[in-house]
């Protein structure tokens, strides 16, 4: 999460936030030097960092309309992020299904990498800095 973070406030300022994406990954990478693809537990790991972020993300817009009176959109923004995670996983198991031999990996990458776009929208909707979690 370290990683992560210290990548998030040197990208502060950019709409492209895909440089950070792999932090986790990099880091826990070098505890298998041997390894000849990306291990599964590294993946998972990137896909815990990201989904972290996402929901401190998620919870900071939900808090930035309350603040601004715009609570009344609560409802909707939880329905379209209902819709959201339906569709994420529509879209990983497509693409899953695309290489089966390799679902342990392509899966929680898939979901990573839709995880990092994910937060990229929601904030851009409250305009806010890269505050990390």
């Amino acid at each position: 999460d370290k990683v992560l973070s210290e990548c998030l406030i040197s990208e502060n300022g950019s709409t492209d936030i895909s440089n950070c994406f792999g932090t986790a990954l990099a880091v826990c990478e070098t505890h298998f030097p041997d390894a000849v693809v990306v291990p599964l537990e590294c993946w998972e790991q990137e896909l815990a960092v990201w989904n972290r972020l996402l929901d401190s993300t998620y919870q900071a817009l939900i808090k930035d309309l309350k603040q601004r009176a715009y609570g009344e959109f609560e409802a909707s923004i939880n329905e379209a992020q209902r819709h959201w995670i339906a569709q994420k996983d529509m879209d990983c198991r497509l693409e899953v299904a695309s290489t089966p031999q390799t679902y342990d990996v392509i899966w929680p990458a898939c979901q990573a990498e839709a995880s990092m776009h994910r937060v990229a929208f929601l904030r851009d909707l409250t305009g806010a800095d890269w505050t990390p979690y």
